[in-house]
């Protein structure tokens, strides 16, 4: 059982630019179904409202007590990997803390950090958006997005590299 619940949560430790699209797939998926309670007047369930849900802390909140948990488990069990599943976890949950953060400040200030941003690194801020490759082509479909990414992040140009990986 607990190697299929890793199975069904295995985007969580996929480098981010991989686990974004299928978080962004099931947001979808739940946002659909709290649309079709609003319309059938039941209650909306807490992660199904678009109208409320910050996505960003939802996402914190379920790698730190959901994902979490489950590789650390599993990681008992196959110590050879720990390092790798919740270093990549841990990343990942660092990407949306940034976000939650950016989104709970105001536009001044986020103006405000970019440009010290900036200024610190030297950059022009074109390249501040280095975590996902999904502003690129937001119009492609999500599956080829994900294949696409799943690609970039192994380095290898075939489909085999996230199906060994969900299998191995």
């Amino acid at each position: 059982m607990l190697t299929i619940k890793c199975a069904d949560l295995a985007h969580c430790i996929r480098p981010f630019a991989v686990a974004e699209p299928w978080e962004d797939l099931i947001q979808q998926e739940f946002f659909a179904q709290g649309d079709l309670e609003r319309q059938l007047g039941l209650p909306i369930g807490p992660c199904n409202d678009r109208e409320t849900v910050n996505i960003p802390n939802s996402q914190v909140f379920f790698y730190n007590h959901l994902a979490r948990p489950l590789f650390d488990t599993a990681a008992q069990m196959l110590p050879e990997v720990r390092d790798a599943w919740i270093g990549t976890l841990d990343a990942n949950v660092a990407i949306w803390a940034a976000r939650a953060k950016q989104r709970s400040q105001s536009p001044s200030q986020r103006e405000a950090a970019s440009e010290r941003k900036r200024g610190d690194s030297g950059s022009d801020g074109a390249d501040d958006h280095q975590d996902s490759d999904l502003d690129d082509d937001p119009s492609m479909p999500v599956a080829q997005r994900i294949a696409r990414l799943s690609r970039q992040s192994s380095g290898s140009s075939s489909r085999d590299s996230l199906i060994e990986f969900t299998v191995t």
